[in-house]
Order: C-alpha cells, then structure tokens, then sequence
C-alpha cells in the first residue's frame, strides 16, 4: 500500500507538473516506463509463486489468532501502479493529438473502472484464511466463509493461482460482497498444489485442525494434493473459451503491429499500443493455460 501511494502522488505531481506547462514528451516516456515495469515486475511476482519451493513456509502462522493465511503478493498493488501510469499518460495527451484521443480516453475510462473494482481488494488484500472453524477467502469484491462440515477433501484441487472446491454441503457457505465463484479461492504468495494439499490435510484430519495457527500446523512444504476431479465442464465451452483467448491475443498483436505501422512504435500512438497488447496477451495466456490444465484434466 505505500508504494501505490507514492506511485499515485508521483503520477499526480506529473500530470500536474504537464497542466503547468512543463512538456508532455518526457512527461509521457516516465509514465509508460512506471506502467509497463510495473507489469513485468507484476508478472514476475505471480510466477515466481507458481514454481515449487519460492514459498517456505507457504502460509503466515498467526499465533494470537490461531490462524494460516497466505500472504499478501505484490501482484495486484503492481498492477494498480501501471494502471495508474497509464491513467496518467492518458490526462496528459494534448487536445491536438485528435487521431488518438477517442482511444486514450476509452482507455482512461476502463482504467477508472478496473481501478474502482479493485478499490476493496486493493485495501484489504486478496488471499485465504484457515482457522480450526474452516476457511475464509478475501476476494476482489467480495468474501467466502466456509465451515469445514461443508467441505469434501476428495474434491480439492489446485489451478493456475487458486485452490479449487466442490462443495458437499454449499448451504452451509456465508458470503458477503459480491462473489462470483465461491469454489475458487486465490491463493497468490503461496503455491497452488502446497494450498490445496494443506486443504485437503485438514479437511480429512478433524483431530488435527487444533494445531491450526501454531508451527506445528504447518505441512512440509513438498506435500502434494491427489489427482484433481475429472472436468465437469462440457469439452466445447472448453474449447471456445481457448479460441477466443488466442483471438484476443492475436487480435491484439495485429492492433498494434497496424498502429505502430501507422504512427511509428515511438510516437505516442505507439506506446499506448504496445501497453495494451502486453496486457492483452498476459490475460489470453492466462485463460490458454487455464483452457490446457481443463483439457488435460478431461483426458
């Protein structure tokens, strides 16, 4: 949270230093430079959680109240500062600049509301918390409380960023907000599998929930989950949601390969694009990774 701060006085005291009538040019060459290393260090963050071992011990034991929780990643703070570099490139693009203008404040738009949907999660954090009582996840708008009476261990599984749940008894599940998908539990600053095998560790084990919140809670961090539930999803939503991704993505290589054709990939015009397209792509190679892990599961 400091560092969104610093970053938000940062973009103002810019966008305020241009409005004053100190030049845009190198004004908008910094914020693009915030935006686009925020997104690579954004991106580094989430990664480097996937890969076994970046993560020992994989929960924060909370003593005072016996609780595991994972910890709070840097990966959305990451991406609200490049939200907000590109905001401010967007206020500072002169009035002249006509050809780009219905495209930058588009973009400013959706940069508005992305940044007012994640105002809770950004505020609060998103992650999972396991008490002796059962779960509770902090998601982007919203929060799951789960009793352990209402979880099945044989239907816990891990995804790309989450911990997935089939519940066996889901009128016992309280949620608060607004909660889209109260099986998938994000689990960012932890690796998957160790989040769903503690999960399961627990779930099975009752006698062993007291130990919960205390170091000899936590399971080595090698534990494995067992083989996931066969996909209920039907084989052809499956697919069509792996086309579209790979439309979007190559969709949006081709907008900015025609952009930078157009205006130059230095000019103005060309860095919003090549902006875009970074997180264009990121989010289909999200969605073709999740398609893949669904398919393989159907095999």
């Amino acid at each position: 949270m400091p560092l969104l701060l610093i970053a938000a006085v940062v973009v103002a005291l810019i966008v305020i230093a241009v409005a004053l009538g100190v030049p845009p040019e190198p004004a908008a060459v910094v914020l693009i430079a915030l935006s686009i290393l925020s997104l690579i260090l954004g991106l580094l963050v989430a990664v480097s959680v996937l890969r076994p071992g970046q993560a020992r011990p994989a929960f924060v034991t909370d003593e005072p109240s016996r609780t595991l929780r994972t910890p709070r990643a840097g990966t959305l703070p990451l991406l609200n500062i490049a939200m907000l570099g590109i905001l401010g490139f967007v206020l500072i693009v002169p009035d002249t600049e006509t050809d780009i203008l219905p495209m930058t404040w588009s973009l400013g738009a959706f940069i508005v509301v992305f940044l007012g949907l994640c105002a809770r999660a950004t505020l609060t954090g998103i992650g999972l918390t396991i008490s002796s009582e059962g779960l509770r996840a902090d998601k982007f708008a919203g929060t799951v409380t789960v009793p352990w009476a209402a979880i099945d261990p044989g239907q816990i599984w891990s995804g790309p960023f989450e911990v997935h749940l089939r519940y066996r008894a889901p009128e016992l599940i309280r949620t608060s907000g607004w909660v889209v998908n109260p099986g998938k539990l994000r689990v960012d600053g932890v690796v998957p599998e160790f989040a769903a095998a503690t999960l399961r560790h627990y779930a099975a084990e009752s006698d062993q929930r007291e130990l919960i919140g205390t170091p000899a809670g936590q399971l080595h961090p090698s534990s494995k989950v067992g083989p996931a539930p066969t996909a209920t999803s039907p084989r052809g939503a499956i697919v069509t949601v792996l086309v579209l991704a790979v439309l979007i993505g190559a969709g949006a290589v081709a907008g900015d390969l025609r952009v930078g054709a157009a205006y130059g990939n230095a000019s103005v015009a060309g860095i919003v694009a090549h902006v875009v397209t970074v997180a264009f792509v990121l989010l289909a190679l999200r969605f073709v990774r999740g398609s893949m892990l669904l398919l393989r599961r159907r095999a």
